[in-house]
C-alpha cells in the first residue's frame, strides 16, 4: 500500500528535480518504472500478457544494466521459428499458457474473458506483478500482422467487449492492464518504421473503435502506443491520436506507456501525450532532460504525466495483495474450458461449400506455409 492523496502526489512532483522527473517518465530496466528514494516513491512491475503471465527471471530479477537489458529484447524480438528458444523463454516461472486471442476470440464469450482476467490476475499477483501489458486489440487486416495471432477479431465490438470484460477481470482483482497496440499495429515487417496509411472515416469504424469501446466499458490503467507510424507519423509522438482523439474526445485520464523501444523522438513523445518511456534508455532520457531544460518540452506537460505514473503507483500499489496464491490445475481447467468454447464447427448447409452431398470425411494435403 502507498496511501497518498491527491494532493500529496502535486507536492511530490513539486519537490521533484527535473532529473528526477526525467528519471520518473523513463523505465528502470526492462519490465519496473523508476523508484524514487528520496522521496519514498516505489516503484512497479510489469510484464507481458494477456493469454499467459511471462516472468523472466533473468529479465525481471538479473542484471539491469542497460547493455543486458537490450540483448535480452533482442534475443526475443529477433526470435526465428527454426532457432532454438531464446533464454527468455527458458527462464520464465511456471504459470498457465491460456488459448491465444486468435482462438479464444471465436467463443464471442464475455464471462469467460473476464473469468480469464481474474485468474490472471491471481498469477500476478502470486508473482508480484502489478501491470500486465495486455488484452491486444488490433484488427486483423493483413497477413504481415505477426503479432495478429494475439488479437481476438477483425471486428471492433467483439474485440471491444473482449478487451473490456479481460481488462475488468484483472483491475477488479487488483492487477492493471494495457490495452495496445495504439493503433494499426498491422505489421512486423519494418514494424517500428512503417506506416499504416488509413484514411479517417476507415481508421475510426475499424481501427479505433475496438480501442474506444474498450475504454469506455473498462478505463484500462494504461493505453499502449504502437511501433508504426500512423499515416506518416509515429504512433507514439502523434498529438493526434493520443491527446485529440484519446484524451479530448475519448476522455481517457490513464497512463500511456510506450511499446518497447517504440519511441523515436523523446521530447516529440512527451509533448504528443506518451508519458512513459519503456524500457530504460539512457539516450532517451537524456534528450528529454536536455528538451526540459531548454523548455523545448513544456514543464506543463512533464508534470501531468509525473502525475499520471504517481497515480498508476498508487493504483498498483493499493491492489496489491502479497499473501495471494494461485490453483495452477484449476486454472489448467478453465484453459482447456476456454480451448473447448472456441472450437468453431462450420455446418455444411445449402450446400455452403463445393462438396458432393453425403461427403463424410475430407483430408487437406500440402505444403505449410512458411
Amino acid at each position: 500500500m502507498w496511501d497518498v492523496s491527491d494532493s500529496d502526489l502535486s507536492s511530490l512532483v513539486d519537490e521533484m528535480t527535473s532529473e528526477e522527473k526525467a528519471d520518473l517518465l523513463t523505465g528502470k530496466g526492462l519490465w519496473r518504472t523508476a523508484a524514487n528514494y528520496r522521496l519514498n516513491i516505489p516503484e512497479i512491475i510489469m510484464t507481458d500478457g494477456t493469454y499467459g503471465v511471462r516472468y523472466s527471471i533473468d529479465q525481471i530479477d538479473g542484471i539491469n544494466d542497460e547493455r543486458t537489458n537490450l540483448e535480452q529484447f533482442l534475443s526475443v524480438v529477433n526470435q526465428r521459428a527454426d532457432q532454438p528458444l531464446a533464454p527468455d523463454f527458458s527462464s520464465t516461472r511456471p504459470a498457465t499458457c491460456f488459448p491465444n486471442g486468435s482462438a479464444f476470440g471465436c467463443s464471442w464469450d464475455v464471462d469467460l474473458a473476464y473469468e480469464l482476467g481474474r485468474v490472471l490476475a491471481a498469477e500476478c499477483q502470486a508473482f508480484g506483478v502489478n501491470l500486465l501489458l495486455g488484452p491486444g486489440i488490433n484488427i486483423r487486416r493483413t497477413p504481415l500482422g505477426g503479432r495478429s495471432y494475439e488479437y481476438y477479431a477483425e471486428d471492433p465490438v467483439l474485440a471491444g467487449d473482449l478487451a473490456a470484460s479481460v481488462i475488468n477481470g484483472l483491475q477488479k482483482n487488483g492487477v492493471g492492464a494495457s490495452l495496445k497496440h495504439f493503433a494499426c499495429n498491422n505489421s512486423e515487417i519494418q514494424r517500428t518504421t512503417m506506416s499504416s496509411d488509413v484514411d479517417e472515416r476507415a481508421l475510426r469504424e475499424i481501427y479505433l473503435a475496438g480501442f474506444e469501446r474498450a475504454i469506455r466499458k473498462s478505463n484500462p490503467w494504461t493505453v499502449m502506443s504502437s511501433y508504426n507510424r500512423l499515416n506518416g507519423v509515429q504512433a507514439a509522438e502523434s498529438h493526434w491520436l493520443l491527446t485529440k482523439v484519446l484524451r479530448d474526445e475519448w476522455n481517457y485520464d490513464g497512463l500511456v506507456v510506450s511499446d518497447w523501444h517504440g519511441i523515436k523522438d523523446r521530447p516529440a513523445a512527451a509533448i504528443a501525450g506518451n508519458d512513459l518511456d519503456m524500457p530504460e534508455s539512457r539516450s532517451r532520457r537524456r534528450r528529454l532532460l536536455a528538451a526540459m531544460e531548454n523548455g523545448s518540452v513544456p514543464m506543463a506537460a512533464v508534470d501531468q504525466s509525473c502525475i499520471r505514473i504517481l497515480e498508476l503507483v498508487r493504483r498498483a500499489k493499493g491492489g496489491e495483495r502479497r499473501d495471494a496464491t494461485f490453483d495452477l490445475e484449476a486454472n489448467h481447467e478453465l484453459a482447456r474450458k476456454m480451448a473447448a468454447e472456441s472450437i468453431v464447427l462450420l455446418k455444411n448447409e445449402g450446400p455452403l461449400l463445393p462438396l458432393p452431398p453425403g461427403l463424410k470425411r475430407i483430408v487437406v494435403i500440402g505444403k505449410p506455409s512458411s
